[in-house]
């Protein structure tokens, strides 16, 4: 994980020797001794699995599509006090989480409707009607609507080119379907991020005042999602998903009194709370060999937030890839690494193998990372990197050693590791 937490050890008690001597006084002793660890044992057993002042994970807790919800996530809170205390107050958290959590999951799902909410799914489904719907999702899809129209790496009506690149990572042999050898799913891909990338085929409309949301599409853009079988989702945060999703839940926790934590998302984000600091993140990256490597580290303060993405997996055992990570090879024999969180649309340059971003704010975060995973040329990608106002490294592909980084890194403590070295950006 990003985080690093060290734990303390048992101590071992010292073996007791017994004398021969006083045979009445040791008896009448043994039956005291008797009646006090009867009670000893008793009170032990009721201590069994008892937690001292440290980290524990906080699990989601309730029916099985709420455990669903929480799969891709983990929330690791510091507890104080007596074991009583923090099995109680454990409990009462654990509730606080799933239900925070429940609420932003279903509403920014965009496949499944809610009785009684109107989420991503419903809005999906329901194209060119105006839709009333909950602030916190009206401010987040206008904020999502907004770094859209940027078009720096970021659409959040990509929902069916994800759909697509998900139907490859989840083949036993991906690479026989990359784009860049399979034609036809290049075609596919390729028509998916023409389709999304142009601004006139879909659009977001807001009601200030009535606080409505109407998604507008092309009837005709429509027609080609039908055809290529993906009709079903168009509006879809992705990546920045997880960051809305763990503002909203840090902020609830924040409510509640709970700030000694952080929050983690399998995608590569993770969320300090305010209270949490002692830790360091780390940024992975590849060595000379192709084996992951801790590259840069950075301290953990009190509401820093964290993206890392990579693309390679962690572990892999042989003969077995690890879900959604494969390489293919360009047509001059380099490799590329392939990311699940990031589309492949065929036209991709792949250049990063690794990157970071730190900095107060996730969905910036996130986005800053992706302007950088977007970026089509080095000196394009040197030319963002140099000018995201948070701190920001990234690793080249084929420069295993060499660690890019922004001029915010370094004041936000954002230091090299291991064999790895800086490289400015400028």
């Amino acid at each position: 994980g990003p985080l690093f937490l060290h734990e303390g050890r048992m101590n071992h008690l010292p073996d007791i020797e017994v004398s021969d001597k006083h045979i009445k006084l040791r008896i009448v002793a043994f039956v005291l001794a008797l009646v006090i660890g009867v009670g000893a044992i008793g009170y032990g057993i009721s201590l069994m699995g008892a937690k001292t002042p440290t980290y524990y994970d906080v699990e989601v807790t309730g029916e099985q599509e709420v455990v669903r919800l929480g799969r891709g996530f983990r929330f690791r809170h510091r507890f104080t006090g007596s074991f009583f205390a923090i099995r109680a107050e454990k409990q009462k958290l654990q509730e606080t989480y799933t239900e925070s959590l429940k609420r932003w999951a279903r509403l920014l799902d965009p496949e499944e409707r809610q009785r009684g909410l109107v989420n991503l799914a419903a809005l999906n489904q329901s194209v060119g009607v105006d839709m009333t719907v909950e602030r916190d999702l009206f401010d987040i899809l206008r904020d999502a609507w907004e770094r859209t129209r940027r078009g720096e790496g970021y659409n959040v009506f990509a929902g069916a080119l994800y759909e697509e690149w998900n139907s490859i990572l989840i083949l036993s042999d991906p690479q026989d379907f990359d784009p860049l050898g399979n034609e036809d799913e290049r075609a596919r891909l390729e028509t998916l991020a023409a389709l999304y990338s142009d601004p006139a085929r879909f659009a977001l409309v807001f009601d200030e005042e009535k606080s409505t949301v109407r998604l507008e599409a092309d009837p005709a853009a429509l027609e080609t999602l039908e055809e290529l079988e993906l009709a079903g989702r168009v509006l879809d945060l992705n990546l920045l998903r997880d960051a809305y999703l763990l503002s909203g839940v840090a902020a609830d926790l924040e409510a509640e009194g709970y700030t000694n934590g952080y929050l983690v998302a399998g995608s590569g984000l993770t969320v300090s709370l305010s209270g949490n600091e002692g830790a360091e993140y780390q940024l992975f990256a590849l060595n000379a060999q192709g084996e992951p490597v801790s590259a840069a580290l950075a301290p953990v303060t009190g509401g820093s937030v964290f993206s890392s993405l990579r693309a390679f997996g962690m572990t892999e055992r042989e003969e077995e890839t690890v879900y959604g990570y494969y390489t293919v090879e360009d047509a001059g024999g380099e490799t590329v690494y392939r990311h699940p969180n990031l589309p492949a649309t065929g036209r991709d340059a792949g250049l990063l193998t690794a990157s970071c971003v730190l900095g107060t704010d996730p969905a910036e975060v996130c986005y800053q990372n992706l302007r950088l995973w977007f970026a089509e040329t080095p000196e394009a990608l040197n030319a963002v990197g140099a000018a995201l106002p948070d701190g920001a490294a990234w690793t080249l592909r084929g420069e295993a050693g060499t660690l890019h980084r922004n001029a915010a890194a370094e004041g936000l403590g954002l230091v090299p590791d291991g064999d790895y070295g800086w490289t400015d950006a400028a």
